[in-house]
């Protein structure tokens, strides 16, 4: 039976996204927004013009599950 790795390492990060924001432990948690009901969320979506971005790993997926009137492109 051959080896699916030949050599595997696995590192803890400290961060996945560079988004120059500092530790999780610096962030405010109290400064969030509130949850909205989806009627709530279709109608902020119109009022501010939203575009909601949905991503998927693999183009099957994006056929399979997406959102009402989105634009699928690869």
């Amino acid at each position: 039976m051959a080896k699916s790795f030949y050599k595997l390492k696995v590192k803890k990060a400290i961060k996945i996204v560079a988004d120059g924001i500092g530790l999780m432990e610096h962030l405010m948690s109290l400064n969030v927004g509130r949850h909205l009901s989806a009627k709530e969320f279709n109608e902020a979506m119109l009022k501010f013009r939203m575009i909601c971005c949905g991503t998927w790993r693999k183009s099957f997926e994006s056929e399979i599950v997406h959102l009402k009137n989105a634009i699928c492109s690869l």
